[in-house]
């Protein structure tokens, strides 16, 4: 899949870094249409009416093609990557719940910070085993460090990884911009994700 071709990206979650990184991507290309997958009503339609999440950053008004939706079939339907933004613990009944929209193909980019309680079992674990597809393609995006730097348009940095270099170059091509400067790929994502878990409980 060709990054400049894409014309949907969903989110999943409506949180400060689901909304963060809608809006960074909603900002790099004018005719992609962003939809964020959210549980709130009210937050939905304040995004859609308003263009303002009414709980995270409401002071933050959102490009004008992120559109917000509480249907999960019509959020996944056609879209060209999905950006994974639930917090790991909610993770697999979440993606359980919605593994019947997911196309097999789709790429999930997991945003999601921390290892999950009891099974200590990280997002590229998690992900396949919810949806029930081994051969989900996954990428593990570490940085930026926080949601507020990408809303306020201060410079910040990420790395990204996965098996599939081609799937790693084209998340890189749609994420990174004058502000979000790629800092490279790795191949192993489990070591990522261990050490930003780790650094993440810490703080």
């Amino acid at each position: 899949m060709v990054t400049l071709l894409a014309r949907k990206v969903v989110v999943l979650g409506g949180g400060s870094f689901g909304t963060a990184m809608a809006a960074h991507v909603a900002k790099r290309k004018e005719g992609l249409e962003v939809n964020m997958l959210v549980r709130d009503s009210f937050v939905c339609k304040s995004i859609n009416e308003t263009h303002h999440n009414c709980k995270y950053f409401p002071e933050h008004k959102l490009p004008e093609n992120v559109i917000a939706t509480t249907d999960a079939k019509a959020a996944l339907l056609d879209a060209d990557y999905c950006l994974h933004a639930v917090p790991v613990q909610f993770s697999s009944s979440f993606l359980e719940g919605i593994s019947g929209y997911v196309d097999p193909g789709l790429p999930f980019i997991s945003l999601s910070k921390g290892l999950e309680l009891n099974t200590l079992r990280m997002m590229s674990q998690i992900i396949p085993t919810a949806l029930k597809n081994p051969r989900q393609p996954f990428v593990a995006l570490s940085g930026p460090s926080f949601a507020l730097e990408l809303m306020n348009n201060l410079p910040t940095a990420m790395v990204v990884a996965s098996k599939d270099k081609k799937l790693a170059n084209s998340v890189q091509q749609l994420l990174a911009s004058s502000l979000l400067n790629n800092r490279g790929w790795i191949q192993r994502t489990k070591i990522l994700q261990i050490n930003f878990g780790i650094s993440y409980l810490v703080n």
